[in-house]
């Protein structure tokens, strides 16, 4: 290992404490603060909030980012893999960003319809015992864009 690739190792190692940080918050989700906007947003669609949306994006970006310090500590690399990690890791945390960044509700309800959507069809699309069992999932979330 050069120089440069030690303090990349050690940048890296300097975040585990924020990661078990965000692991330990991810355990117990609570529900959004009374009165916030986020409580608010989660209204529209009861079916799937937009908290639990964010909550399950970052559960995907730590779980990510955990099996990628996993690796880094056992120094057993998988060039492959690793960059998967790293994908889900980036594509979690940006869906939430996406997700919760716009000050306007209504952009918020519509992207938070969007990617519930999209999870919905992936699923469905991935999981036969699911597809067989619902053929039709109605209503999606993205039925209620502009209602």
């Amino acid at each position: 290992m050069n120089s440069d690739e030690r303090e990349a190792a050690k940048r890296m190692a300097d975040t585990w404490a924020e990661l078990d940080d965000w692991r330990g918050r991810l355990t117990a989700t609570a529900p959004p603060a009374a009165g916030s906007a986020l409580e608010a947003d989660d209204t529209d669609f009861p079916g799937w909030p937009i908290s639990r949306l964010a909550d399950g994006g970052l559960a995907a970006a730590v779980d990510h980012l955990q099996a990628l310090r996993i690796h880094l500590e056992a120094k057993n690399m998988f060039p492959f893999a690793t960059g998967t990690l790293l994908r889900g890791a980036l594509l979690g945390s940006a869906q939430v960003v996406w997700v919760l960044s716009p000050n306007d509700q209504p952009m918020r309800l519509e992207r938070s319809r969007k990617l519930a959507d999209e999870v919905t069809h992936k699923h469905f699309r991935t999981s036969p015992t699911s597809a067989q069992s619902h053929p039709r999932h109605t209503p999606t979330p993205t039925s209620f864009i502009g209602t």
